[in-house]
């Protein structure tokens, strides 16, 4: 019998296969969530993680940010974010437009500290991060950027 589990997030991102050991540690560290869905070979559909198994104790855990959903107007702030990132990359202008103040802050003070001597080094990384902004599909944006809290990169 397969005993190898694959589990989806609210993301709906499915990761796997894992062994039942791997699945506990991974509830234990906060990784896996109650409501993540659960699946092995044999199982009908997908369910919840805490329904496949009802004995473990979840640790105390905010609920999941909601899913991307179309109507989140994540296009304007992808756009904008990239766009500034390549304008403006050496100042940290797409940082603070993303509401990352501290990233901002030093890519910003890098410049200017360095009486411009580095600004050629953020410069290169506002190129870089426009591009991954631009090329990033909306869900992936808003799960990266607005539900992580991902900063570089």
């Amino acid at each position: 019998m397969n005993r190898e589990w694959y589990v989806a997030n609210v993301a709906r991102q499915q990761f796997g296969p894992y062994t039942e050991e791997e699945l506990r540690r991974f509830v234990d560290q906060g990784r896996i969530r109650p409501d993540d869905l659960a699946w092995r070979h044999g199982m009908p559909d997908w369910q919840p993680v805490r329904d496949v198994f009802p004995e473990w104790d979840f640790p105390d855990i905010p609920p999941p940010p909601p899913p991307y959903s179309p109507d989140t107007d994540v296009r304007f702030l992808r756009l904008w974010a990239g766009l500034l990132a390549l304008a403006f990359g050496a100042l940290g202008v797409h940082k603070f437009w993303l509401g990352f103040r501290t990233a901002g802050l030093i890519i910003c003070l890098t410049t200017i500290l360095s009486c411009g001597a580095l600004a050629l080094a953020t410069w290169i990384l506002g190129i870089v991060e426009g591009i991954i902004y631009l090329s990033t599909s909306d869900s992936d944006f808003y799960y990266k950027y607005v539900v992580k809290k991902q900063e570089w990169f």
